[in-house]
């Protein structure tokens, strides 16, 4: 809201304005899509029964000083998950990337949840990050999952990867 849009607001309600939900996170991600697309993705959580704790807001730190900052943090069940929100994964592979799927791995504890905003970024999720081949992913899309589409097992986790070898 404007400056003057919020004096109006005050002198016809005489209430102050209350921060929009994108105003209140958008200094956490990196452009205005990517709030959008994450508070997109709450929404899509929130239906499906999760708590949200956190839209970007929290950082957990980690072993040698770094921090997993994750665009969403939601519990269901007791079960609490890190979620990282995706709209292009053509980003290359720097070592910025590494380290924040990295800091994702150890964070969630060996699992990783994004969600993307088409099928075709979500085919190419993390398919270049082969340090993660130890991980558990679950992914999902935006338009899949409003077109009702589920895993088998019934969640909205459409694409999960699962090792097949113990971790170590």
């Amino acid at each position: 809201m404007t400056t003057l849009g919020a004096i109006a607001y005050l002198f016809l309600t005489r209430e102050l304005p209350l921060e929009s939900n994108f105003d209140a996170i958008r200094p956490f991600h990196s452009t205005d899509a990517h709030t959008f697309l994450v508070l997109k993705t709450v929404k899509i959580l929130e239906a499906e029964g999760y708590e949200i704790i956190s839209k970007g807001e929290i950082n957990i730190p980690l072993q040698d000083n770094h921090l997993s900052s994750p665009d969403i943090l939601a519990q269901k069940n007791g079960q609490e998950i890190k979620v990282e929100v995706e709209r292009d994964v053509n980003k290359g592979n720097s070592p910025s990337r590494e380290q924040k799927w990295q800091n994702a791995y150890e964070a969630g504890g060996g699992k990783i949840y994004v969600f993307c905003e088409t099928p075709e970024i979500q085919k190419n999720a993390l398919a270049a990050e082969s340090r993660l081949q130890r991980a558990s992913i679950f992914i999902a899309n935006i338009e899949d999952v409003e077109a009702g589409q589920r895993h088998r097992d019934g969640s909205i986790w459409i694409s999960q990867k699962v090792p097949t070898s113990p971790t170590l």
